[in-house]
């Protein structure tokens, strides 16, 4: 394919994933609204509570009246760092929300909208997980995009490499703070057109762009966002 002459790779890992993940294009689109505040994630969950069990903090906005009525007030901490009157809702000894009834989400009609939001195929995406040992890690590892055009493999790869450039050099960003995984796949899916556009131009010039020139249009990318 004409982008295997350029510096991003894509790689074919579908024989070891088994749980349908949907069109990527559609997906990244989907996820892009999300991620700028116009739309929920709509993920095939289909009974998967890994999110739930995986020792998450979820952030509560001060305007989610709804969901701090049904949410006891016991459970809700401070946010430091945070928008004033933001919240925070921790995890059990076994790291599972409090708000876990059995298997199902006890408020899921009030839940907080980081739940709304939260995807987990934008891990599976990136290449990454926040602590591997967690449950979703294992759910992340099993998801499988479809790809309707080369460009779409294309844009997968460059996510992936931007998040493992982040990675390695968190100081790109801009940012002092450590950054967890999904973080890092956030910040990737939101450069990640930069990478398409330096590969493109290095198949029109016939070159390889260098370590350094890559990690600098990304950093102008993240830090220009």
């Amino acid at each position: 394919m004409e982008q295997e002459r350029g510096f991003l790779r894509t790689v074919d890992i579908t024989d070891r994933q088994d749980l349908p993940a949907g069109d990527f294009s559609t997906w990244l689109g989907d996820i892009q609204n999300v991620l700028t505040g116009d739309g929920v994630s709509d993920v095939p969950c289909a009974g998967c509570n890994a999110c739930c069990r995986s020792s998450n903090f979820i952030h509560i906005g001060p305007g989610e009246a709804e969901t701090r009525h049904h949410v006891p007030s016991a459970l809700l901490f401070p946010a430091p760092g945070y928008v004033d009157g933001t919240s925070v809702l921790g995890f059990d000894e076994r790291g599972c929300c409090p708000m876990l009834a059995g298997d199902e989400c006890s408020i899921y009609d009030f839940r907080p909208m980081a739940c709304r939001a939260y995807d987990c195929r934008l891990l599976s995406a990136a290449g990454l997980a926040n602590d591997p040992r967690a449950p979703v890690a294992q759910q992340t590892q099993r998801w499988r995009f479809d790809y309707g055009s080369p460009r779409s493999r294309l844009k997968h790869a460059a996510i992936r490499a931007a998040a493992a450039i982040i990675a390695r050099h968190p100081e790109c960003t801009g940012d002092e703070a450590s950054m967890n995984g999904t973080q890092v796949a956030i910040l990737a899916v939101k450069a990640h057109n930069v990478l398409v556009e330096l590969h493109e131009e290095c198949v029109s010039a016939g070159h390889i762009p260098t370590d350094q020139v890559i990690l600098n249009a990304l950093t102008e990318a993240l830090q220009s966002r």
